[in-house]
């Protein structure tokens, strides 16, 4: 069997996503990879969030670890309204697992599409980090690379294959905690990228599809373009807009959320609840049947709001089937289709 530690740092704010992004990791492992999963959580973290991941502890036999951090980088200003400090809990994981001396670092704001083993097993020999390469910095921030973090090599810390045992014996910890007062504008991505600079590994960008990998499919290869979007191993939903608030900039990757999303211990809550409501408005409209008529007017607004919502549903599957005729291979066509028609 091959075991595969995978680490997660997120607060309260991001349980959703979170459960999201380690059911999506469990749901497509391979029968002979075990994932060792660590949650590096803060002194706030609530009882009831554990609750909810014990569904997927329950569902795929696994045992979720806890690692306490009190009141670490309680003192850093985060000017931003997605970003919390347990962003800066991934710089003190080398010592954090000092028993381990290599491990997959995910956000919780991802779907993970396939097993993780080919990542894990690439040899990261001796860099410290390896990661896809962040388009968006080399297209929009290429003044900020040059003249503020004098780098030429720079990763998106989403996706991250750590080699931990390489980063202790070079003491990177206390390195990169040097940094973390500077008020870099990405936080602790820029401080990782800039520490580790010259040993950071570019892996293949199946491994971190995002909104700006998309939209500048210029920058790659034809190889590259249909791994990302007939491959893609990892999709990740970072900046402001989020797929489970909103709906997010790409619909191929809403879609995959979605799919994750009502496989979810939060979407059956949800359902019972629409269940629960619908039982108790068909007894009460039983017993008041002069409600209807009262109502009439408003019977009649909710049916054209339903028709509205057919349309909807309607203008959806058109999309999903015209991005269905994109993947070349009926067999995995039809799988699609299957997979996300309403």
């Amino acid at each position: 069997m091959s075991k595969i530690p995978v680490v997660f740092a997120f607060d309260n704010n991001y349980i959703v996503p979170a459960y999201i992004a380690i059911l999506s990791l469990l749901m497509n492992a391979k029968k002979d990879t075990y994932y060792e999963i660590y949650i590096l959580k803060d002194e706030y973290f609530l009882e009831k969030n554990k609750f909810y991941l014990e569904d997927i502890e329950r569902r795929y036999n696994i045992k979720i670890n806890y690692i306490k951090l009190d009141y670490q980088f309680n003192d850093i200003s985060i000017d931003s309204s997605y970003i919390t400090k347990s962003t800066y809990y991934r710089l003190l994981i080398p010592d954090l697992l000092p028993y381990l001396d290599k491990v997959i670092y995910l956000d919780v704001d991802i779907v993970v599409n396939d097993d993780l083993t080919e990542l894990y097993n690439i040899n990261i020999g001796n860099y410290y980090i390896a990661g896809v390469k962040d388009i968006f910095m080399f297209t929009t921030e290429q003044d900020y690379l040059k003249n503020i973090l004098n780098i030429d090599i720079y990763i998106n810390a989403g996706i991250l294959l750590m080699n931990l045992e390489k980063m202790r014996d070079d003491n990177l910890v206390t390195l990169l905690l040097k940094e973390v007062y500077n008020n870099y504008k990405y936080s602790d991505q820029c401080i990782l990228n800039k520490v580790c600079n010259s040993k950071i590994l570019y892996i293949n960008y199946k491994y971190n599809v995002n909104y700006n990998t998309l939209y500048n499919l210029s920058f790659y290869t034809n190889e590259e373009i249909n791994q990302m979007l007939f491959s893609p191993v990892i999709f990740h939903y970072y900046g402001p807009v989020k797929p489970w608030n909103s709906f997010c900039y790409n619909d191929v990757m809403q879609a995959f959320f979605n799919y994750y999303y009502k496989k979810s211990y939060f979407y059956k809550q949800e359902n019972k609840k629409i269940d629960i409501n619908i039982q108790h408005n068909f007894i009460e409209l039983i017993n008041y049947r002069n409600i209807i008529e009262y109502h009439k007017e408003d019977l009649a607004n909710y049916k054209e709001e339903l028709e509205c919502y057919r349309e909807k549903i309607s203008k959806i599957n058109n999309l999903i089937q015209k991005i269905a005729w994109l993947i070349p291979i009926r067999k995995l066509r039809d799988k699609f289709r299957e997979k996300f028609m309403i």
